[in-house]
């Protein structure tokens, strides 16, 4: 769901998200994530907070990563650092991820 509204004169996102990771290394790795995420304002700030389950098929990991970057309306540019809540020795998966989004609303 994307709902984009203004607060004042400043526009301003809120995303709930459910989605597929996939990583495409020497492992196929498979994550689904939900999130959600708010952004613009002054400045454009995006803050958001995702808890994925990653899985080789073989063995499996709960992450939580909480975001911050910048973006307005649909688009966004954020930083992202996954920390571990369950099997901290799947080690397949990137701490810090970079990622720049572009959400269509329907």
């Amino acid at each position: 769901m994307i709902e984009n509204r203004s607060v004042g004169h400043h526009p301003f996102t809120e995303v709930w998200n459910l989605l597929n990771e996939l990583k495409l290394n020497d492992d196929f790795i498979w994550g689904l994530k939900a999130g959600l995420w708010k952004g613009g304002g002054v400045g454009g700030i995006n803050l958001g907070l995702n808890l994925i389950h990653y899985t080789d098929f073989e063995e499996s990991t709960l992450r939580f990563r909480p975001e911050a970057g910048i973006g307005f309306g649909s688009f966004r540019a954020v930083y992202g650092y996954n920390l571990a809540i369950t099997n901290k020795d799947f080690t397949s998966i990137n701490k810090h991820n970079f990622g720049i989004n572009y959400m269509i609303n329907p």
